[in-house]
């Protein structure tokens, strides 16, 4: 049974090309443009980090009216309004949750800070406050002939019309990789995750096949051997010349510590012994396999157009990529990415034995805003409390202590020329004033604290004595935070 032929207007610019600032904006972009366009069966659009893409399925007649539409739309938010925003704001937390538009710890952002894939960390975190001023020049920049190309599945039609405003060629610079060793760290809602990146000098071939081994090895463990887990996912994106690989493991809390384990002793082994010449043959036939599947195929298609928009030193690989990696090259590939992976945890008390695990197999427990001096918390604690109301011995370091009768209680907040301390049972946050980023407030006088290197820290100044006005005054001496109202436009059913 044949498919219909379909059409795909693919924008090169995904969440990852936007500032911390817009991430998240293609996705509102995406929203407006179909509120614009009457979308025919068989048409749809999606944003991703990758790339903006709007297609339509059937004849030729349907395709061209839907993508003639999409351009026009295109042209017309570059003339929207304030009013224009509020439905699809809401609408987009109704698709992706309330907690999304907080920051968190991801994993990318500890390994790139806010830039490129690390703005995944923060991505929607700014929905509610956008402007119709920023959403027309988010368009101006990336939404525009010079970004776009078409993807068609069948020949082309006669008099095909993609009116779209000229613009650059877009570029995505890749980022500096900070990691330096392997971390496993907790977020609030996440999954269990590894990730990892694999450097240019690895083939696509090789990445892709070692990819694959690990997924359906770890999948062999966790499922098939032992049950701890359901499903096991492998997503890759480009960076520069290299990979950035997302490995995902469904695993119910209580389970997380086995399935940890059974993913760890899976990523040793492949990495010490290499993967066995049957495992090789398995992943080689899924991956070509996978090559002959309609929807992967057309995937294929979306992201080699992104690719060579971009002049991207790697493109999706192909079969003759596949059939010419050899053993060691994967082996290498796999010991490679081993070296500075990030392990996810979920915020769970059933899954706190997953970190014990991960300790004892050589991943390092971070929170992603250690101290910068690399002290340790009895360091940072005794420094605070050196000289009483300072920290460092700064004169004009004041320290706030949590209300007895709060949430706070217990906690201590350190306000420093150059750096803000937060102090808890067991933990430490440091965030420096040159390093703050976003700085977002809620109706409920929360705030969020986000910095360049993706750390993460929640307040609420009125559980700390003195602290509203002197964190107030700190703030608005950072060089470059945004500083932004998180419930600007109020969601329905009543107050945040």
């Amino acid at each position: 049974m044949r498919t219909d032929p379909s059409a795909y207007l693919v924008l090169a610019v995904g969440y990852r090309d936007a500032s911390p600032a817009e991430a998240g904006l293609s996705h509102l972009v995406e929203h407006l443009v179909m509120r614009h366009v009457d979308v025919p069966p068989g048409a749809n659009a999606s944003s991703g980090p990758d790339e903006t893409v709007f297609w339509a399925t059937g004849p030729e007649q349907v395709r061209a009216d839907f993508l003639l539409s999409v351009c026009e739309a295109l042209e017309h938010v570059r003339t929207i309004d304030d009013d224009a925003l509020d439905i699809e704001r809401r609408t987009i937390v109704a698709e992706i949750g309330r907690e999304q538009l907080w920051g968190t710890h991801d994993p990318f952002s500890l390994r790139f800070g806010l830039r490129d894939l690390g703005v995944l960390g923060v991505n929607h975190g700014r929905l509610l406050d956008w402007t119709a001023a920023e959403v027309r020049a988010f368009a101006e920049r990336h939404l525009h002939a010079g970004a776009a190309t078409l993807v068609l599945t069948d020949e082309p039609w006669d008099g095909i019309r993609l009116p779209l405003p000229t613009g650059p060629a877009p570029v995505r610079n890749a980022p500096e990789d900070m990691l330096e060793h392997r971390i496993v760290h907790r977020a609030p809602g996440a999954p269990l995750l590894w990730t990892a990146m694999t450097g240019g000098e690895h083939a696509s071939g090789a990445t892709a096949i070692a990819r694959t081994v690990l997924e359906r090895a770890v999948y062999t463990a966790a499922r098939t051997r032992d049950g701890s887990a359901y499903a096991v996912e492998a997503v890759r994106w480009f960076v520069g010349a290299g990979e950035a690989w997302h490995l995902e493991v469904d695993v119910p809390p209580h389970a997380c510590a086995a399935a940890v384990r059974a993913l760890l002793e899976t990523v040793d082994r492949l990495t010490t012994d290499g993967p066995t010449s049957d495992e090789l043959d398995a992943a080689r036939r899924a991956i070509l396999a996978e090559h002959e599947h309609s929807g992967a195929r057309i995937g294929r298609l979306v992201a080699h157009a992104t690719l060579e928009l971009l002049e991207s030193p790697r493109l999706p690989v192909t079969a003759d990529d596949v059939a010419r990696a050899s053993l060691e090259e994967v082996r290498a590939a796999l010991h490679a990415a081993a070296q500075t992976a990030v392990l996810t945890l979920p915020l769970s008390p059933e899954a706190e034995d997953a970190v014990d695990v991960a300790e004892t197999n050589g991943y390092a427990w971070s929170t992603g805003v250690e101290d910068p001096e690399g002290r340790s918390l009895k360091e940072v604690v005794d420094a605070a409390f050196d000289i009483r109301g300072t920290l460092r011995g700064r004169a004009t370091s004041t320290v706030h202590n949590g209300k007895f009768f709060s949430p706070a209680r217990g906690a201590t907040v350190a306000v420093c020329d150059d750096r803000l301390v937060l102090m808890d049972a067991g933990f430490a946050a440091t965030l420096l004033l040159d390093e703050l980023e976003l700085v977002g407030r809620d109706s409920d006088g929360d705030v969020e604290l986000v910095t360049s290197r993706g750390g993460v820290v929640v307040l609420h100044p009125a559980h700390y004595r003195g602290l509203p006005k002197k964190l107030d005054g700190w703030i608005a001496r950072a060089p470059r935070a945004l500083v932004y109202d998180k419930a600007r436009v109020p969601l329905l059913g009543g107050a945040d």
